[in-house]
Formats: C-alpha cells, structure tokens, sequence
C-alpha cells in the first residue's frame, strides 16, 4: 500500500514538473513572439519618423523659398504700394480722402507722401492675403472662416475690430477666443510692408498685436525682445536686424488704425 503511494506521489511530482516545464516553454515563445511584434512596430515607427523628419525638411525649405519670394516682391513693390480697396472690404475710406486736383487712382502713393503725416496715418496698408496665409491657419479651419464670410485678412480685420468680435467668431469656427485672437493681431501686422506671417506671429507672441503698438515701439528694443522670445519659442527662422525692424516700425505710423487695443 505504502509503495503504490510513493508511486501516486512520484508520478504526480513528474507530472508537476513537466507542466512547470511546458509553461515555461511556452511563456517564453510568448514573449520572443511579443518581442518580435514590438521590434517590428518599433522599426515601422522609426522608419516613418525619418520619412517625416524627411518631409519636414523639404517643406521648411520650401516654406524658405516662398518667404523669399513674397519678400523680395514686397520689397520690389516699396513701401508706400496702394492697397487694393476692394480686398480690404475699405473702398469709401479710400474715396473720402481728398484728392489733388489732376491726380487720378494711379497718382494715390504719391499722394500719401504730399498730403503730409497727419493724412498719410490713414494709409490702410498692403493688399489683404488670402485668410490662409495667417500662421495657424490650415485648411481646415480656414474653410471654416470662409463659411461665415471671412476669406480673407481684410475681411478678418472688418469683422474683427475688437476682442468682443473676435471671441464672437470664436464661437461659431468653435475655437478658443485667443487663438482667433492673435490671428486678427496677425491680420494687422501683416498690412506693414515687409511683414510676412511668421514675423507676425513673431511680434504678437512678443506682444506686440497691432500696427498701431508696433508704431510705438523703439527698433533697438523690440529687435531684443524679438529675439529673445524667438530663441525660445523658434517662431520664424531667424530675427532680422535692427535696421528691418526700424523700417516696420515707420511703416506701422503711416497706416490706420484698425483695431481696439
């Protein structure tokens, strides 16, 4: 009796052990199985990371390409360029100002510069861009500000005089208010001369939101500021000189006032 317990007891320690020995067989195919699929992901990931590090560097270059261009022909067309009225949604403050007799439409630059500074403040600006161009603005949301009208820069500073307004359009593009916000600030800055959308976006996160701001400012500081602020926020690709942003700053007190500070 006591030996066919001992035999009971040795089978089911043999037993024990080959179970033990199967399930950590099988737990470790398990894991180099899971291993393996990780490995696999992690190279899927590491292969599409270096195809958008790859696509990012051609797209920064040829966002480099198109901010050169858009300069170059800005800086070609001078700093005194009629704005077209009707983009600017602006016509009857352009036919309210008094007109020399003997000049025509085409005589209006000239004109900001004899009429002297106190009506040459009124200069609304370069012509209004497509609502795309602001930094931040994808297609995405740009459809949606097209739905409600707003296609343009000149139509986002027309609906958008004030905060109240801005948080107003916030709303129906379903938005937060201060986003909608800098990107009228944007909108404003983007009418100086010379002024791209990244600069602008530069200037309004070095608080500066308005031509009107921008007029007030000293070059040599807001140069400073400027580049501090894109040393840690990396909002354009580089910060011009002194000289450039003296050249914003005088073109800023030539143009009106389109928005409440």
């Amino acid at each position: 009796m006591s030996y066919l317990i001992c035999q009971i007891l040795i089978c089911l320690l043999i037993a024990a052990l080959i179970g033990f020995l199967l399930g950590w067989f099988l737990r470790r195919l398990r894991c180099k199985r899971d291993s393996d699929e990780l490995r696999g992901k992690l190279d899927v990931a590491e292969s599409e990371q270096a195809r958008l590090q790859a696509r990012l560097r051609e797209l920064e270059d040829e966002r480099g390409r198109v901010q050169l261009g858009s300069l170059s022909q800005r800086v070609a067309a001078g700093p005194e360029v009629a704005p077209t009225a009707t983009a600017m949604g602006l016509t009857s403050a352009v036919a309210d100002a008094a007109e020399p007799e003997g000049l025509g439409v085409l005589g209006a630059a000239d004109n900001n510069i004899t009429k002297g500074p106190a009506q040459a403040s009124t200069t609304l600006g370069a012509t209004s861009f497509e609502i795309e161009e602001i930094e931040g603005i994808g297609k995405g949301f740009g459809q949606r500000l097209r739905n409600i009208g707003i296609a343009t820069t000149g139509d986002l500073l027309q609906q958008c005089p004030t905060k109240g307004d801005s948080a107003a359009i916030a709303r129906k593009i379903s938005l937060d208010p201060d986003s909608v916000h800098r990107w009228v600030c944007a909108a404003d800055l983007m009418r100086v001369a010379g002024l791209d959308k990244d600069y602008a976006e530069l200037l309004v996160w070095t608080d500066v939101k308005t031509v009107q701001q921008l007029g007030n400012e000293n070059p040599a500081g807001l140069a400073a500021r400027a580049a501090a602020v894109n040393a840690k926020e990396n909002r354009a690709r580089e910060v011009p000189g002194t000289n450039v942003f003296a050249d914003w700053v005088s073109s800023a007190k030539r143009l009106r006032v389109m928005l409440d500070d």
